[in-house]
């Protein structure tokens, strides 16, 4: 069955590619470590012009910026694997360099982390606002049991194993690439990507010297439709009782899109499964029941929600990570929340009207302009 390009109007492929030659890519990139792959000009590179996963997903050099087909500057591409326990977790990198190599601004590394039966494709256009202005490189990676990346489809044990890929590729990203990836990061998380940095944070924070400790990690956060407990919540733990031996209930149809250019997201891609595995609904549970002991991540954090979302139960998870008379630390004390009226779980691939007011803000956001809660 073909899987259409999500970007063409009304998605009507105007490269149709097989799932048979995506899951080629991905067995292709679960065979090269990062570590042991270059970087190459993503325009000129053989390697890349006819790779069936950045046609399908727009990812290619004429797809992010015409600058990078037309020699003004180059934008460098790798992707290779990175072993975290028993995964094996694919990364890709953009980063812009000049005509003599200088790398081009001053290259601040930002992780774009999707969310839950998501992958990096699906986030091509948040990869491509970062990339246009040409001041960033673009760090990406496929959550274990996702996209690319190894592992039982859409399942996990725990969420502290999504934190422990994001340390692996990290430490490997600063050895391959000190220059760019040895300072902080800077991140744009949606929903199970934003629960992951959330666990990973954990890592250092309650110890003398943590606060210290993760600034020299990340030092701005873009928080989309965070994930701490989805909607109907108690019902679904009722449901896990009656049904103990049941591995698995059938994924609900992605929601509907406003724009035409984004209708072909309401079908699942070659990479998205029409399953929720009932372990990584137990592993949320644990990650809920752990998160009212966090401490208090002490980072300047954009949230972006829609008052829409019928995914996460997003009322609830803002009581907890905001801070209030009740909850006076709260999870996120350096917060600045914008609740987005009508807008969905998938804010982000939903209208070109919603893009064209939320990027420049994210944008700004990254650049240091204290996040703007009026949309």
């Amino acid at each position: 069955m073909p899987v259409y390009c999500p970007m063409c109007s009304g998605g009507v492929a105007c490269e149709p590619r097989t799932d048979e030659a995506l899951l080629a890519c991905k067995s292709a990139a679960q065979k090269v470590r990062l570590e042991e792959c270059d970087y190459e000009d993503l325009a000129a590179s053989s390697l890349w012009q006819d790779d069936a996963y950045l046609a399908t997903y727009h990812l290619r050099a004429s797809d992010i910026s015409d600058e990078a087909s037309s020699g003004a500057g180059s934008l460098l591409y790798r992707r290779g694997y990175v072993e975290t326990g028993s995964y094996l977790v694919v990364v890709q990198i953009f980063k812009w360099v000049a005509k003599n190599g200088d790398a081009i601004g001053d290259a601040a590394p930002v992780l774009v982390l999707h969310g839950y039966n998501d992958h990096t494709g699906t986030f091509q256009d948040v990869i491509k606002a970062l990339l246009v202005p040409r001041t960033y490189s673009v760090i990406a990676f496929d959550l274990p049991g996702h996209g690319l990346s190894s592992g039982v489809p859409c399942s996990i044990d725990d969420f502290g194993q999504y934190s422990d890929a994001l340390a692996h590729v990290m430490r490997v990203a600063r050895t391959v690439d000190p220059a760019v990836f040895r300072r902080p990061w800077k991140a744009v998380a949606h929903s199970t990507g934003c629960s992951a940095i959330m666990q990973f944070s954990q890592t250092f924070l309650g110890q003398p010297d943590g606060e210290a400790q993760l600034a020299e990690h990340f030092e701005r956060l873009v928080f989309v439709a965070p994930l701490i407990r989805f909607i109907k919540w108690h019902l679904s733990k009722c449901g896990l009782i009656l049904h103990p031996i049941l591995t698995f209930v059938s994924a609900r149809a992605p929601e509907k899109r406003v724009d035409e250019r984004f209708k072909s997201f309401e079908t699942f891609d070659a990479y998205q499964s029409n399953r929720v595995m009932l372990d990584w609904v137990r592993a949320v549970y644990a990650f809920d029941h752990r998160v009212h002991s966090f401490e208090p991540i002490p980072l300047r954090v954009f949230v972006i929600q829609g008052d829409a979302d019928n995914t996460v139960w997003w009322q609830y998870n803002m009581q907890v990570i905001e801070a209030s008379s009740d909850a006076p630390r709260g999870l996120l004390p350096n917060m600045t929340k914008v609740i987005v009226p009508g807008a969905t779980h998938q804010l982000l691939n939903t209208s070109d009207a919603l893009q064209d007011e939320l990027f420049p803000q994210i944008l700004a956001f990254l650049n240091g302009a204290p996040a703007n809660p009026g949309v």
